[in-house]
């Protein structure tokens, strides 16, 4: 093979990863509806969901049998103006949606424990997928004693791998991820303002 055949295939190659659809690129997905609550134990609970997760390439993996991963990071800083902002506290979630390609059904699991939720549809199951409740994130006594703090919360869909180790020779090709920029609450400077 040529020179220039060799070129023109490496070129198509770069063409072809370049110009598919961009449906899982990140812009689509948000954070939305996020809401504070005070726990039982006096925590800071929040809620929120994520929107934009229903891509072609999720229901592509799924409907090859592939199961979903969903990471949730919830973290509270404390803003600084010259230093890097520091982190107070911080949870990551883990959630995989699965499917039974022969009953037509979809399975939630949670990473943190618990037998995991039989879903019968795609709707139920990216509902399920998409709302988080109830994240513990710190006590709220925190609250009024570490300056003004913020409330920052992101959310990625499982990476797409190409197989063999191929994402090593083509990185561009990360950008099939799902993921939304990071949204930031203001937290109340009193516990006594959060309902």
């Amino acid at each position: 093979m040529g020179l220039r055949r060799t070129l023109a295939l490496a070129f198509a190659l770069f063409f072809l990863l370049f110009a598919a659809p961009g449906e899982g690129r990140s812009r689509q997905a948000s954070i939305e509806g996020v809401n504070l609550r005070r726990g039982h134990q006096s925590d800071l609970l929040v809620d929120f969901r994520v929107e934009g997760i229903r891509t072609r390439r999720v229901l592509e993996t799924l409907d090859s049998g592939l199961p979903v991963r969903f990471t949730y990071w919830v973290r509270v800083v404390r803003p600084r103006d010259v230093l890097r902002d520091e982190v107070v506290a911080e949870v990551q979630l883990v959630r995989v949606l699965e499917k039974d390609n022969l009953k037509n059904r979809f399975r939630v699991v949670s990473e943190e424990g618990g037998e995991g939720e039989d879903v019968g549809t795609l709707d139920a199951a990216l509902q399920t997928m998409a709302r988080v409740e109830g994240v513990s994130v710190l006590p709220l006594e925190v609250l009024g004693s570490r300056g003004p703090l913020v409330l920052r919360i992101k959310a990625q869909l499982q990476k797409f791998r190409l197989p063999f180790h191929l994402h090593y020779l083509f990185a561009f090709v990360s950008y099939w991820d799902v993921e939304t920029p990071w949204t930031d609450v203001p937290l109340p400077a009193s516990p006594n303002l959060v309902p």
